[in-house]
């Protein structure tokens, strides 16, 4: 059941959305939790990161190919099920919506109140915002993927503009020394940026293949989309290490931001740090929006609904409520995403896929296993018969003739047929074979032989009696010969 196969768009869009989906509320809070890892080697971390987390997704390609057009509930209804199928995306579907989509509109109210506007209240920047989003995702994906490709290239403009009139902010010493304390610090900050940046992209499954045009350019869309996506965390977390060490980034809940405050140029140019707030919300409402298109989708398939639009407006109401109360203080909001939201992540978008492709694999064997067993139990049978209508064909005398009747039922002459070489053998008491006609020519001779026997005797002064046997004979060799024939007839 494909309900939304009417849903196409092209492998570019897929690029743009998943590139925006990458960067999301990444490119703010990145930096700081990767930098208080590594420290001066957050660069670097960002980099083997990024590394595993296109393994990770070509994991995912890799699952799609195998079953093209479906999306990811689907998928798990296919290889385990209705009901655990059904189960697992349930439970996949509510986790990922109130760990996802909530701290991402935590971020924005909060982002908003301390950094531009002190004095307004957070519910009304996430009301405002989640309306926003809640229209955009009731007119679908398409119109999603249109607008994504219509806001790439101003993005990519206003991020090569930030990064060219930063450059001159920047100190090489501020990374040096490189590799100080060895890979120990790399791995975990690694893991953190994979969490954050990558790993959620088990939500862009919902519309990888079942809603692109094209599901090979699709697979090659996701890997460039992130590719570019991680790339440009990575930039931001190099200039921020090269502008102000990694002691301030690691301090600052939103270095990035930060960052935009120190350009300068010539004492005129400064104090544009508005454009980082348009590139961060750009990205951000993109982000929020396939998350409740995920949710709103994935609950769709899971209770055969009829359409997914009935449901983003109370999913987006719930958001705003979650939003409040996903994150009481800032302390707990650093302990949640360097612990639990790792560990579900890890779980849910590494382990769950792969236990997915070895269930694909152990029911292809057991499949190619299934199927080569009855080509295999057919080649006795055919032996078998082979044997019984060589041997039929070959047989002589009256043990000869039994044989010849069990190849003839087996072949498929029917049961009278079997009746009638049973009556015959019988009746003459040693059948000739059915496939041959020279013993009933040899029959004929000896009989037509002991009939001139037996007149010559009549003749030199015998008994009738012996004419009479004589010519019983005959008949019953005729009547032999004829039965004889007949079954050769058959036979044929």
């Amino acid at each position: 059941m494909n309900k939304y196969s009417q849903a196409n768009i092209s492998s570019r869009q897929l690029t743009t959305l998943t590139t925006f989906f990458t960067i999301g509320s990444g490119i703010l809070i990145v930096p700081s939790s990767v930098t208080s890892i590594a420290k001066q080697d957050a660069w670097i971390a960002c980099l083997v990161g990024l590394s595993l987390g296109i393994a990770i997704l070509s994991m995912y390609n890799l699952l799609t190919k195998f079953y093209p057009k479906l999306n990811l509930v689907q998928i798990m209804e296919t290889l385990f099920g209705k009901w655990l199928g059904k189960t697992l995306a349930l439970l996949v579907v509510i986790t990922l919506f109130l760990t996802g989509p909530s701290p991402a509109l935590y971020f924005t109210g909060n982002f908003v109140t301390t950094q531009i506007m002190p004095e307004t209240p957070t519910q009304a920047i996430n009301i405002l915002f989640i309306v926003v989003i809640i229209m955009g995702v009731r007119l679908g994906v398409e119109t999603l993927a249109r607008s994504s490709e219509l806001m790439f290239f101003p993005f990519i403009v206003l991020f090569i503009s930030f990064v060219i009139l930063i450059l001159n902010q920047t100190q090489t010493e501020n990374i040096l020394p490189l590799m100080e304390n060895g890979m120990r610090p790399i791995w975990p900050a690694s893991l953190d940026f994979l969490a954050t940046v990558l790993l959620p992209h088990i939500s862009l499954l919902m519309i990888h293949s079942s809603a692109v045009k094209q599901p090979t350019e699709a697979r090659r869309a996701l890997l460039i989309g992130s590719i570019i996506g991680g790339l440009a965390i990575t930039l931001i977390v190099a200039l921020g290490l090269l502008v102000f060490g990694p002691n301030i980034i690691s301090s600052s809940m939103y270095p990035s931001y930060l960052l935009a405050q120190k350009i300068n140029i010539g004492n005129f140019l400064q104090r544009i740090e508005v454009i980082m707030g348009i590139m961060w919300y750009t990205t951000l409402f993109f982000r929020v929006s396939i998350y409740l298109y995920f949710s709103a989708l994935g609950l769709t398939y899971i209770f055969n609904l009829r359409d997914y639009r009935p449901l983003v407006m109370p999913l987006g109401m719930i958001l705003v409520s979650l939003s409040e109360i996903i994150y009481p203080n800032v302390s707990y909001q650093q302990s949640w995403d360097s612990t639990t939201w790792i560990s579900y992540t890890v779980a849910v978008s590494v382990f769950l896929p792969f236990i997915m492709l070895m269930t694909h694999m152990i029911r292809n064997m057991g499949a190619k296993g299934a199927a080569a067993s009855p080509s295999n139990s057919s080649g006795p049978s055919n032996s078998f018969e082979t044997q019984g209508s060589s041997g039929a064909s070959n047989s002589q005398g009256s043990s000869n003739s039994s044989g010849s009747t069990g190849s003839s039922v087996i072949s498929g002459t029917g049961i009278a047929l079997s009746l009638d070489l049973s009556n015959s053998s019988g009746s003459s008491g040693s059948s000739d074979s059915p496939g041959s006609s020279k013993p009933s020519n040899a029959s004929k001779a000896s009989d037509s032989s002991n009939t001139a026997n037996a007149s010559g005797d009549s003749s030199n002064g015998s008994k009738p009696s012996d004419s009479s046997d004589s010519s019983n004979s005959s008949d019953s060799g005729s009547s032999n010969s004829s039965k004889s024939s007949d079954l050769s007839d058959l036979s044929n």
